[in-house]
């Protein structure tokens, strides 16, 4: 799994790429399932999921979004929160079964740190 930009002047997407007899088999491309990076560089493994900032096709973004390499689907995001959350940082770490992240909630103006329960 790695960042790309794919086409010029698109904005970077999530490639994975299956890997069997010593070639690429599958490529699997973020921007199919409405998936672009704002700020690539930076993606953290949760279960088979890639966590990292996304925007999302017609909900806009920056969130913080965990897409299916196997599905080639966005599994889960933040464009729910009812804080409003603005994921402005390519910044997670998971510790135990709590996923942080630095966000901005509507209105606030400053970035804090933020907890997901994973399990």
């Amino acid at each position: 799994m790695f960042t790309a930009i794919t086409t010029p002047s698109a904005p970077a997407e999530l490639v994975c790429a299956g890997v069997e007899r010593g070639d690429f088999s599958a490529f699997v491309r973020s921007a199919a399932a409405g998936v672009t990076l704002p700020n690539p560089g930076y993606l953290l493994g949760v279960g088979h999921n890639v966590v990292t900032a996304c925007d999302i096709a017609s909900a806009g973004g920056p969130h913080l979004c965990a897409f299916d390499p196997v599905t080639g689907t966005l599994a889960w995001s933040t464009r729910s929160d009812s804080a409003g959350l603005s994921v402005n940082y390519n910044a997670q770490a998971l510790i135990g079964d709590t996923l942080y992240f630095a966000a901005e909630a509507a209105g606030a103006g400053k970035a804090t740190l933020w907890a997901l329960p994973m399990a």
